[in-house]
């Protein structure tokens, strides 16, 4: 009769050592399959988003003529780029997109034309002031602006405060001279608020 080949011996310390190790895999979530998609998703949680750090190019100031709200580096960047009215024409502010409450990622809402926050219910102007409930109590911060070679650089390491009274500072924004908008100003009289972004924005992020 043929002999059952030699079992191999599992040693009382190979034995232990397995077990701690299997104990490690289960509290880790290795053995549940779903625990790599519930990783995943956390990623895209709207407060892991972060500000660049790098100064970034969006472009001549003349692709911002338009007023509005301007959303293609929200992602990337993690910034609004926003053109309203100015009594000196068209102002350009390159907005944080991040909350100042406890830095979730702000969405922009078209139709309320409000920037909201997810993570806790703040509301923001498409200027960026505190506007509504909610728990940020300081507006969102602007970043810099520089004109270099003919085209806009957001630096996001330099940022100005409304509350501190750093939105005064020219480079926290960027202004394009238009006597088109003045005269459409001075005819207007009161109805300024025809002139700030409540029109529909150039490239809308809705959530």
């Amino acid at each position: 009769m043929d002999q059952p080949p030699d079992q191999p011996k599992v040693t009382r310390r190979a034995f232990a050592g397995a077990a701690v190790s299997a104990v490690a895999l289960t509290v880790l979530g290795c053995d549940n399959p779903a625990a790599p998609q519930a990783a995943r998703a956390g990623s895209d949680r709207p407060d892991r988003e972060k500000l660049a750090t790098e100064p970034f190019a969006i472009g001549p100031p003349d692709l911002y003529k338009s007023f509005g709200v301007y959303t293609d580096f929200r992602k990337s960047h993690g910034v609004w780029v926003v053109s309203t009215f100015s009594s000196s024409g068209v102002m350009i502010v390159a907005l944080s997109a991040i909350c100042t409450h406890n830095a979730c990622g702000t969405r922009y809402n078209r139709h309320a034309n409000k920037f909201k926050c997810p993570c806790h219910g703040s509301s923001f102007t498409s200027d960026g002031l505190v506007s509504g409930s909610g728990r940020a109590t300081r507006a969102l911060e602007r970043c810099r602006l520089d004109l270099i070679d003919g085209e806009l650089v957001v630096n996001p390491d330099i940022r100005f405060r409304q509350d501190q009274n750093e939105w005064s500072n020219p480079y926290s924004m960027h202004i394009i001279d238009s006597p088109e908008h003045r005269d459409q100003l001075e005819e207007q009289g009161d109805g300024l608020n025809r002139y700030r972004p409540h029109l529909r924005p150039t490239n809308p992020f809705i959530d």
